[in-house]
């Protein structure tokens, strides 16, 4: 199964890639740093198959482990 980082995944359009890849068979991983408070499209992502790193200022080379593919939505 191919894993996809996807960062901005909180946001209008991150969250609706998220829902895209899920259904297309992909692992996803989302970060967004929540900086404009809670957003109603992060709660599209409380799902088992979504893992979702909150920040990625706190992230670490092992979260991207076996990434292989990045759409970069994070301003």
């Amino acid at each position: 199964m191919p894993r996809i980082l996807i960062t901005g995944a909180a946001g209008f359009l991150g969250s609706h890639l998220c829902d895209r890849f899920l259904k297309e068979g992909f692992e996803v991983v989302g970060m967004d740093n929540m900086l404009f408070g809670p957003c109603v499209f992060g709660a599209r992502l409380s799902k088992p198959d979504v893992e979702l790193r909150v920040d990625i200022r706190d992230a670490t080379p092992e979260h991207f482990d076996g990434v292989d593919s990045v759409i970069h939505l994070a301003g």
